[in-house]
Order: structure tokens, then sequence, then C-alpha cells
């Protein structure tokens, strides 16, 4: 048995079937590398997507509440209740191409607070 242990082609078959064992385990960990990344990238996904569905859930019902029906009626109907009045003010528009901003006083701050001192 000693003898079929060191007969070369024995020990090439040995190295070589070692040399696979190895680049196997090599490959296998790079594809378990792969698949948890994968996992923690769709995890995220589906933790943000129920996110998602949840501020959904709460958007609808709100919108089912007598305030949310109750906002749309006044802010986009422009409705109001018995009794209310609405005011609507505008704003003047005053074109800023018309006025240019002239400075009255040319001195400089220096200047003014000298005077102002002495």
């Amino acid at each position: 048995m000693a003898k079929t242990l060191e007969h070369p082609i024995t020990i090439v078959a040995i190295s070589a079937i070692v040399i696979l064992l190895i680049v196997s385990l090599r490959q296998t960990g790079q594809r378990s590398k792969q698949s948890t990344s994968e996992i923690s990238k769709l995890e995220e996904k589906a933790y943000n997507l129920s996110k998602e569905v949840q501020d959904l859930q709460t958007e609808l019902e709100y919108s089912k509440s007598p305030e949310y029906k109750e906002k749309i009626i006044r802010d986009q109907l422009l409705l109001q209740k018995e009794g209310e009045y609405v005011v609507q003010l505008t704003v003047p528009e005053t074109p800023s191409s018309d006025r240019e901003i002239t400075p009255q006083d040319r001195r400089s701050n220096q200047e003014k607070w000298l005077e102002i001192l002495f």
C-alpha cells in the first residue's frame, strides 16, 4: 500500500483532486457572497415597498375622513359653510424691470460713519 501512495501517477491524481476541491470551494464561496448581496438588496427593496404601501394606506384612510373632504370642498371648490364669508386677497403685480434701484448716496459706509461721529 505504501508503494501505491508513492507512485507518481497516484500523487498527481491526488493533487488534481485536491486542486479541483479548492477551486470548487472558492466558486461556492463567491456564489454564496453574491447570493447574500442579492438577498440583502431584495430585502431592502421589500422594506421600501412595504413602507410605501403603508404610507399609501395612511393617505387613503385620510382621504376618506371628513376633514379631508372639507379641505377639498373649501380649497378646490371654494365653497363655504353657511354664515361664513370668503375673503380673497390679491397681490398687486409690480414689474421689477420698470423700477431701477439707484443709490442716492454714493459715499462709502466709512465716510458716513465719520460724518456721524465727527
